[in-house]
């Protein structure tokens, strides 16, 4: 849940689009939303498949070689 920018709702539109494209790199996108929160603060919401004992791409890209980066954009373009 973050709070409503706009950049959620666009990055799960990208994500939705990366899932058909390859599934076995990007979770499928469920649902998306906005919600109040008790103190009215306006949030967004995604919500995908949860997958135990995985590592996330933004937990090891810096140790990725640039090759290899650049092979994984390349996938999702």
């Amino acid at each position: 849940m973050e709070t409503s920018n706009g950049l959620l709702e666009a990055a799960s539109a990208l994500q939705k689009l990366a899932f058909h494209q390859i599934p076995e790199f990007v979770l499928e996108v469920y649902s998306f939303g906005r919600a109040l929160t008790a103190n009215g603060r306006l949030v967004e919401y995604s919500v995908t498949k949860f997958i135990p004992d995985t590592i996330t791409l933004k937990s090891i890209w810096s140790s990725l070689s640039p090759t290899r980066q650049d092979s994984l954009v390349n996938k999702v373009i």
